[in-house]
């Protein structure tokens, strides 16, 4: 998790939180699906019109221009093949 967190935010580059893209089973956090986001991008703030809180997945998705669920499989992969490498 800390590595992405580490990216910085995938919308404006300023330092992120974790944010759970895709609840796993039972309801519970899957850390498969993770994306960093600062605060003004992940939760709802003064800026709200912006957050993915706000907008929603689909709408988050238009505004970044790429399918965040996607992001993270990918970012998944990567992070596996660096474990068995």
């Amino acid at each position: 998790m800390q590595r992405i967190a580490n990216m910085g935010c995938l919308v404006c580059g300023m330092p992120a939180e974790v944010h759970h893209v895709k609840d796993g089973a039972g309801g519970k956090r899957d850390h498969r699906y993770i994306a960093p986001l600062c605060p003004r991008h992940h939760r709802i703030t003064i800026d709200s019109e912006v957050s993915y809180e706000a907008l929603g997945r689909a709408a988050f998705d238009k505004m970044l221009g790429y399918d965040l669920l996607e992001w993270c499989k990918e970012q998944w992969r990567i992070t596996n093949d660096m474990a068995t490498n």
